[in-house]
């Protein structure tokens, strides 16, 4: 396995918890947490594994949505 695909295999709500400081809650088959791109009092920031072991991010506010990668080029 080469270093891009295991870093799309990695827990991304860990990383995401450990590195940008976002407080998960487990909801359904993922979890789900405020959104670290805009104010809201009601979490729209999803986090989930794909069935081929790919962890995704959906932000329901934003629109935003996709890989690791995606999550820090939009972020940073």
């Amino acid at each position: 396995m080469d270093a891009i695909e295991s870093l799309k295999r990695m827990d991304l709500a860990g990383f995401l918890a450990r590195t940008y400081g976002l407080s998960f809650a487990r909801a359904g088959d993922g979890y789900v947490a405020l959104s670290p791109f805009r104010a809201e009092k009601r979490g729209s920031f999803y986090v989930r594994e794909e069935s081929d072991g790919h962890w995704v991010f959906k932000d329901h506010g934003s629109g935003l949505g996709g890989s690791v990668f995606d999550f820090v080029m939009a972020f940073e």
